[in-house]
């Protein structure tokens, strides 16, 4: 049995619950952090609940055994993120990394420094 991996997904605007719904059923596990945002309506703020990376999801496969050429025809999805043909897989210290920074259903993330995350991955 393979090692399953982490890989980018870019899901077609608007879709995030479509797609998340549709890969769910198809058994792939999926990761979309999402953090709480506060916006000013007119004379009142609203809290919302958005994707912490607009337009871009995490789904876990094993990339040699998991038939994960349907994902680019899932409903929701744009495309998986790929170079030359195959998807690249993530580092998993990054997932990692994300995932403690968010509750257990990765309802909501804390804040994280992007630029100093990244910086350090690099």
């Amino acid at each position: 049995m393979s090692t399953k991996h982490w890989f980018l997904l870019q899901y077609k605007p608007n879709s995030h619950r479509l797609a998340l719904r549709n890969l769910h059923r198809q058994g792939f596990e999926t990761f979309l952090p999402m953090q709480d945002v506060t916006q000013r309506h007119s004379t009142k703020f609203v809290q919302q609940r958005r994707p912490l990376f607009p337009g871009y999801m995490f789904v876990s496969f094993a990339l040699d055994t998991a038939p994960w050429r349907k994902i680019n025809s899932t409903v929701g999805v744009a495309r998986l993120v790929s170079f030359d043909g195959q998807p690249k897989a993530l580092p998993p210290d990054l997932i990692a990394g994300l995932m403690a920074r968010c509750d257990t259903q990765a309802e909501s993330c804390r804040q994280i420094n992007l630029r100093r995350a990244m910086s350090s991955k690099l």
